[in-house]
């Protein structure tokens, strides 16, 4: 996928995917999903690390897969 259509996290998205970390601190996660483009996964990415989890990814045009997974 090209770069205009895939495009990285802006620094203010990489700070918005920090502060949702944080604010998920206390919650009982067990689970991250994210479809492969570069803005979800990186914004998965900090909430993973602190869960020590791995980001699961999906298909978005499938996601009738992606419910029966779930």
């Amino acid at each position: 996928m090209d770069s205009s259509r895939d495009p990285e996290l802006s620094e203010a998205g990489k700070e918005r995917a920090r502060e949702l970390a944080t604010s998920l601190i206390s919650a009982e996660l067990e689970h991250i999903h994210s479809t492969d483009f570069i803005r979800t996964r990186k914004t998965a990415e900090p909430t993973a690390k602190h869960f020590n989890l791995e980001v699961e990814r999906y298909n978005p045009r499938d996601v009738a897969a992606f419910a029966q997974q779930l």
